[in-house]
Formats: C-alpha cells, sequence, structure tokens
C-alpha cells in the first residue's frame, strides 16, 4: 500500500514540475490537463502526507517509550 501512495505523491511532484516548465505552459491543452490533474491528484496527496505525519508521530512515540523512565510519562 505504501509503494501505491509513494506513486501518486511522485506522480502529483511531476505534475507540479511540468507546470513550471516553460515549455508546457505555452502549450494550452497540455497546461490544461496538468492543471486538472493536479487538482484531483492535491486532496489524495494532502491525505497522503497527514498518513505519514502520523506515522511518524507514532514512531517517535514508541521511541520515547522505550527510553522514558519516568512512570507518569509512561502512562
Amino acid at each position: 500500500m505504501l509503494d501505491k501512495l509513494l506513486q501518486i505523491k511522485a506522480e502529483y511532484e511531476q505534475v507540479n514540475k511540468d507546470l513550471s516548465d516553460p515549455n508546457n505552459a505555452s502549450n494550452p491543452d497540455l497546461f490544461r490537463k496538468l492543471g486538472q490533474k493536479g487538482a484531483q491528484l492535491r486532496p489524495v496527496v494532502e491525505l497522503i502526507q497527514r498518513y505519514e505525519k502520523a506515522l511518524k508521530t507514532i514512531e517517535e512515540s514508541e521511541e520515547l517509550l522505550g527510553t522514558e523512565k519516568d512512570e507518569e510519562m509512561i502512562a
């Protein structure tokens, strides 16, 4: 699953890169299609970023739990 999410994120980054290419800006049809694709992927990528942030928070919390000595903090 993570591979698929990373592919979507990479596709979104490529679309944004293509949108910033001056050669593509001179082609209205391509530029419009890229803009639509970026708009379609944006909400999904935002969710992927939130998911990645949650995974990082869990990882950091587990690491802290493994090294924490204070009983209150462990609870």
